[in-house]
């Protein structure tokens, strides 16, 4: 359960044990209607939130009746070898991409969609002309992590980096500071001490940075934003559509810490989603929407920008039988070239979330019937390979997924845990998305709390009353098996291998009766023999509601060398971050248990050099001895 949820559920249980109340309101019926509206909150989270703006006829709404990806027209070029759908045989997959529902509005607005979409196609078809007569690629750069005593961020998938909001090179900490207006270089040599800050541009915020080590620079993801719908642009003599949201990538060179340099910068439409580092290029997520008031003959009002140039026909993908408002908008920057953009390619959608393997991008996006009882999910592919991006192909299949530690991707196979109706299923598909093997009807009326991949391994915990923690054998794609199932009160938001044989999890401790939760919980699972998976030793941090791990796994600091587990939680009092270890012998130890301080504009990040953990919460930054766990410095940004 999430924080506000264990709160009001604590509150209810402590007020009412003098009052006498209906059935119906007693704690143990509420948690059940708030454990409901809660999968209803976290399954709204996992798609993007739309920002609709004005009137119904602010979203291009593709014509209804219009297939997927259709080969026929420019939308895709033949060569893209998009998938509009597989054989659906085996009753999981759709049998087709389904048709947008017809939109019920009247036929003025049905006419407009026409209209719009119309306008679309026509600024794509009229520029591959332009790019055909004019006839119509970069150098891969090392960004594995510098070996050193210090940590990581911890990442989602082994070898893509990924943004936070503090880091570290094995001296400097690099930290975003409260309001996003600054990265600050703070030296830890003797004592903590600011040295210097980058700033971020005007009228501008930085959402997280990147720190790569190798050529000594800091990525900025910065964002902006205005209230003006449009802006005149002399120079073009043009409307063009001012976004709610543009997403900008700013690098410094850090190579002189007290003298920082600007070494380029990029910006695109749209507002910011995501972003990683793989094969020496940044890949940078937004989604634009569409402007209320865009104007046929001005395609700066409904195509979007990227580096300040209207997007390439060649490099929009307008899926007809879509309906929407935005494009998901993704780009490529060759870090050692931060002041252009490499390649670029935006897909019209509803929005969704994204998994980023080794070398491929998968977006998926969640479509619910007007029942709500037979989800969908449109899965699109994307390869990248030394910046240059791809459209593969794509997939409708029935259910959902909790987050994207439940999509994996391994040699070559897609493997998926999926919440489906009243069961859970497990998919693997091919390289082009047809369904090779499944396991359907798992763990019924529970739900999905987390999943973890490792080989040709793949555990997943449900909940209802008990944690099932299932283990998977996927060594053959056509025939996955449920090798164990492990059933212990509680269950595990977050999975984390941790060394051989073993997999760590956190997540909340319940009563005998499933009815009440009573803390956050550590377990440590010996998965030596997945048939029989065993919960070798458990810790139960009482009246301990919520942890950080929970909805951010950046907050995790795992480190099986140096044998430390810590990550914030927050209990009835404050705030806290909480530091173990492990052994087979003693179980968990609570090493550490301090109080966090500062703002809560920012995450809690805790990051260790050599033998000093440094605690990190906005412009707080406390650093405490590995050896006594005592605080040794503190410094105010």
């Amino acid at each position: 359960m999430e924080k506000r949820e264990q709160d009001l559920l604590y509150k209810i249980e402590v007020g009412s044990e003098n009052i006498v109340v209906p059935d119906s309101l007693k704690p143990e019926n509420m948690k059940k209607k708030l454990e409901q509206c809660a999968w209803e909150e976290r399954r709204r989270k996992r798609r993007r939130q739309w920002k609709f703006v004005g009137t119904a006829a602010a979203c291009i709404v593709l014509v209804a009746g219009i297939t997927v990806y259709q080969n026929r027209t420019r939308m895709v070029k033949s060569d893209s070898a998009v998938i509009n759908s597989a054989d659906s045989s085996d009753g999981v997959v759709a049998k087709s991409v389904e048709k947008c529902p017809v939109n019920k509005g009247n036929q003025e607005n049905q006419k407009y969609y026409a209209k719009s979409y119309k306008e679309i196609r026509k600024y794509i078809e009229a520029s591959e002309k332009e790019e055909t007569a004019k006839g119509s690629t970069k150098e891969q750069q090392s960004c594995a992590d510098a070996t050193g005593d210090y940590s990581n961020t911890n990442v989602r998938q082994e070898g893509v980096d990924e943004a936070d909001v503090a880091k570290t090179d094995g001296r400097y900490l690099y930290v975003l500071e409260d309001g996003g207006d600054y990265v600050s270089i703070v030296d830890t040599k003797t004592s903590m001490k600011k040295i210097s800050e980058i700033k971020a541009p005007k009228d501008e915020t930085i959402e997280e940075f990147y720190l790569t080590e190798k050529n000594k620079k800091v990525v900025m993801i910065c964002s902006n934003s205005s209230d003006d719908d449009y802006v005149e642009d002399v120079t073009r003599s043009s409307l063009i559509s001012k976004q709610t949201e543009g997403t900008r990538v700013v690098t410094y060179d850090v190579q002189d810490k007290k003298h920082p340099k600007k070494a380029g910068e990029v910006s695109q439409n749209g507002e910011y989603e995501l972003s990683r580092i793989s094969d020496g290029y940044l890949y940078i997520f937004s989604n634009y929407w569409v402007a209320e008031k865009w104007k046929k003959k001005h395609p700066s009002t409904y195509i979007p920008y990227v580096d300040g140039d209207l997007m390439k026909a060649k490099d929009i993908y307008l899926p007809e039988g879509t309906k929407g408002c935005m494009y998901e908008i993704v780009s490529s920057i060759n870090l050692k070239q931060p002041d252009k953009i490499a390649d670029s390619k935006a897909i019209f959608s509803e929005g969704g979330d994204a998994y980023v393997s080794n070398k491929n991008i998968y977006y998926y996006e969640e479509e619910w019937t007007g029942n709500g009882k037979q989800e969908k999910t449109l899965l699109r592919k994307l390869s990248y390979k030394k910046g240059k991006l791809a459209v593969v192909a794509q997939k409708t299949f029935r259910g959902y997924l909790n987050d994207s530690f439940s999509i994996d991707e391994y040699d070559g196979y897609l493997r998926m845990v999926v919440m489906r109706g009243k069961t859970n299923a497990v998919y693997v598909l091919d390289q082009k998305l047809k369904l090779t093997g499944k396991i359907t009807n798992l763990a019924k009326d529970e739900r999905v709390y987390s999943a973890r991949f490792l080989g040709d391994t793949g555990y997943f915990v449900t909940y209802k009353e008990t944690d099932p923690l299932f283990s998977v054998d996927l060594s053959n794609p056509k025939n996955p098996k449920i090798l164990g199932r492990l059933k212990i009160p509680g269950f595990s938001n977050y999975l984390h291998f941790y060394g051989e044989d073993k997999l760590l999890g956190i997540g909340m401790n319940v009563d005998k009766k499933g009815d009440v939760t009573d803390g956050v919980k550590l377990s440590m699972f010996d998965i030596s023999d997945k048939k029989n998976v065993k919960e070798e030793h458990k810790y139960t941090l009482k009246d301990v509601y919520s942890t950080d791990v929970e909805w951010d796994y950046k907050a995790a600091l795992i480190d099986v060398e140096k044998n430390i587990i810590g990550f914030p939680a927050g209990g009835e009092n404050r705030q806290m971050y909480y530091l173990f270890s492990y052994t087979e012998e003693k179980g968990f130890q609570c090493n550490m248990k301090e109080k966090i301080y500062g703002s809560d504009a920012l995450s809690t990040r805790g990051i260790y050099i050599k033998d000093r953990l440094y605690v990190i919460h906005g412009n707080v930054l406390k650093a405490y001895s590995l050896k006594t766990y005592k605080k040794v410095d503190d410094c105010l940004l």
